[in-house]
Formats: structure tokens, C-alpha cells, sequence
């Protein structure tokens, strides 16, 4: 669900910083390193390893927008995904801190269906503005580490 045009959303971005972010700059490398050393001979090889990697990358590649009755979450990578939840069907967000490997935030619905979205590029700093932004709309966040 998307919110209609005629709805004046403010949306506030929670990207982070992207030329900062390692899985970015690791797949920026692979791709350099796939144009210098490229021949014809490799070519599926290239294709092959390159189409892993960026799916791999892509998986923690979202960022959240908030406005005052939406949370979209976007993927820079995969521009053409997204999914938008209204602020009233959202149960409780937990935001999971694992010791290795990318942040995530698990959006339970009022139905306790649940989705978790890794955000790589949000730093310490975006997500507490996050949670902070979250709770003065009125959705509960749990912060659980993992």
C-alpha cells in the first residue's frame, strides 16, 4: 500500500552514508576489479560471481522513511523494490543487533506477520533517531541484541 498523491506525507530519509558503507565499497571493488581483468574467455565466470556478490550486498542495502501515518523501506540497490507500511497496522518494530553482520529491523504487523530488513548503511546514530522518531509516532521498538 502506498500513500495516495493527494496526501501531503513529509517523509524523513534514515539512509546513512553509502560511500562509508563497506558493502558498498566491496562491491564497487568487485566491479572495478571485474572491468580491469575482464576477457572474453571468463565472461560467465564474471557474470556468475558478480550476480552472487550484488545479491549478497543488496540483501542490507535498505533505508527507511518515515513520515507522521507511513514507514516505507526502500533498497538503493534494488531501486525498483520497496514496501510501505501504514503506522496503525505496525504492532511493534524490534530492531536487532547482531555482533557480526548488518543491523536489522523486524517490523511485526497487527496480524503478527513479520519481515525483517538489514539496513548496512545506517549508523549507530541514524538508528536511535530512528527509534526515537518511531516512539514519538507511537510505535513501540524493542532493541534486542543478538
Amino acid at each position: 500500500m502506498r500513500p495516495l498523491e493527494s496526501d501531503p506525507e513529509i517523509f524523513t530519509r534514515y539512509i546513512g552514508n553509502l560511500l562509508l558503507n563497506l558493502n558498498v565499497i566491496l562491491f564497487v571493488g568487485c566491479l572495478v576489479y571485474t572491468l580491469v581483468t575482464f576477457t572474453m574467455d571468463y565472461i560467465f565466470a564474471y557474470i556468475f560471481f558478480n550476480s552472487i556478490f550484488f545479491g549478497y550486498v543488496a540483501v542490507s542495502a535498505n533505508y527507511f522513511l518515515l513520515s507522521d501515518s507511513y514507514l516505507q523501506i526502500k533498497n538503493y540497490l534494488w531501486f525498483w523494490k520497496g514496501k510501505t507500511y501504514r503506522l496503525d497496522d505496525i504492532k511493534e518494530i524490534n530492531i536487532e543487533w547482531p555482533r557480526r553482520g548488518s543491523v536489522a529491523a523486524r517490523i511485526i504487523q497487527q496480524d503478527d506477520v513479520s519481515i525483517r530488513f538489514k539496513a548496512g548503511s545506517l549508523w549507530e546514530k541514524d538508528w536511535i533517531n530512528f527509534i526515537n522518531d518511531l516512539e514519538r509516532r507511537g510505535v513501540r521498538v524493542q532493541s534486542l541484541r543478538i
